[in-house]
């Protein structure tokens, strides 16, 4: 306004946004002489600019040298540090693999042992088999000599079969005249049953009727005890305080002696007899109630008796036929555990094969792992000294930006100093700073750039 150069504020806008070329939302002086005198940044770059021109160019030489070796190195430094990284991915898969396999060879040791074992205890259990074989074969012949024996027996065995038949009527009758004697123990055990059900209910009935009289009583003595402590009340009361209370109480205690204590008195001695004769009557119910639970744990005991002797009956008859049948499947299921065993041990030959090859696979995958891993061991033994050769040639390159720094220093201290190209190479020295490691950085990378002018 001051120099009749006012622009609306739209256009200002614009001009503004124009004149920030770094985009930091801030304008240097610089910056708007650009834009005031219409100049591009590579046209002031390349003004003449002070009396030390020749040493400012080598300054900045010096610097895109080193800037360019810099960023070649480190490109190549991080294709290595990969490589290297990637060398140790696959040496850390190979010791994972190779204790698989040694885990695997451990396996198949274990397996192998397992089958030998197994393998001898089929063999075990195939002589035990021939033997029980042999004893089944033995018992055969036995029990032919003991059919010729039993066919020897048979007449005698006739006779004893009528002897057996009259038996059998006997037990028939016996049977009968039991089954009888349960039938009667039953219906004694029943009516027991319920006659002492109904003592029980007569005896609740009593009970019940006693805890009556009880609290009957209770209350007779509770009205006694009330009038008697209004006697002794009544009888305190005349003998202390004024004249006209003491004749009060006087005549309140006359008048409660004259009253007649006969009917609480008869009504008590009334329900002491009630509650005696209950009491005699609760007694006799409790002991009828025992003498018909005595009498149905004998029946319990006589039915139980009689039960037994049946059961035992009916078991001789079963085992003597179970005892025939158990001998044939014994012989039928020695005959399937042999032809079982035959198949196992087949079995367990073809195991013991296999795991032969496997294990003789495994000792071939160990050696293949234990080649693999040496050469891992050397390339990444190769890629640790490169790595080690780039990072000393990485910090001889740091040193030489530190020495374009220092000369950028020196021409800022000297007379007829070029500012404008001084500012471009500090900033630039201050962006390829940023790639360096942090530990390793010259400047503080938290906060913007500033250019510090000579005092």
């Amino acid at each position: 306004e001051d120099k009749d150069e006012a622009i609306p504020a739209m256009k200002r806008k614009e001009a503004l946004r124009t004149i920030d070329h770094d985009n930091n939302g801030k304008m240097a002086a610089i910056e708007y002489l650009m834009w005031k005198y219409n100049k591009t940044v590579q046209q002031v770059m390349d003004s003449p600019q002070g009396e030390n021109r020749e040493k400012i160019e080598a300054a900045q030489q010096k610097m895109e040298e080193v800037q360019t070796a810099l960023a070649d190195v480190s490109e190549k430094l991080a294709a290595q540090k990969e490589a290297l990284d990637q060398n140790n991915k696959a040496t850390a898969a190979n010791n994972k693999a190779t204790a698989a396999n040694n885990k695997a060879t451990a396996a198949n040791n274990k397996a192998t042992a397992a089958n030998n074992k197994a393998t001898a205890a089929n063999n075990q259990a195939t002589a035990n088999n021939n033997a029980a074989t042999e004893a089944n074969n033995s018992a055969k012949a036995a029990n032919q000599k003991a059919t010729q024996e039993n066919n020897d027996a048979s007449a005698a065995n006739m006779k004893a079969t009528a002897d057996n038949k009259a038996a059998q009527a006997a037990n028939e009758a016996a049977t009968a005249t039991n089954n009888a004697k349960m039938a009667e123990v039953a219906a004694a055990k029943k009516a027991n049953e319920a006659a002492v059900e109904q003592v029980r209910i007569a005896n609740a009935a009593l009970l019940e009727a006693e805890a009556e009289l009880k609290a009957a009583r209770a209350e007779q003595e509770a009205q006694e005890a009330a009038y008697n402590a209004k006697i002794k009340e009544l009888e305190e009361k005349s003998q202390q305080g004024g004249t006209v209370s003491r004749g009060k109480a006087a005549n309140e205690l006359a008048q409660l002696k004259s009253e007649d204590p006969l009917p609480l008195r008869r009504a008590k001695i009334t329900t002491d007899a009630a509650i005696r004769k209950v009491e005699a009557q609760t007694k006799e119910a409790h002991e009828k109630i025992a003498e018909g639970e005595r009498k149905q744990a004998e029946l319990n005991a006589v039915e139980a008796e009689l039960a037994q002797a049946k059961a035992e009956l009916d078991r001789t008859k079963q085992e003597l036929d179970r005892t025939q049948q158990e001998l044939e499947r014994t012989k039928q299921e020695l005959d399937r555990t042999a032809a079982e065993l035959e198949r196992t041990k087949q079995e367990l030959d073809r195991t013991a094969a296999e795991l032969d090859r496997t294990r003789q696979e495994l000792e071939r995958t160990a050696a293949e792992l234990e080649r693999t891993r040496q050469e891992l061991e050397r390339t990444g033994a190769e890629l640790e000294r490169t790595v080690s050769e780039l990072e000393a040639a990485q910090a001889d390159l740091e040193t030489k930006m530190v020495e374009a720094a220092q000369e950028l220093e020196e021409a800022k201290k000297a007379s007829g100093v070029a500012y404008g190209s001084i500012y471009w190479m500090e900033r630039e020295l201050f962006e390829a700073d940023k790639s360096l490691a942090r530990a390793r950085q010259k400047y503080d990378h938290s906060k913007p750039f500033t250019f510090v002018w000579k005092q």
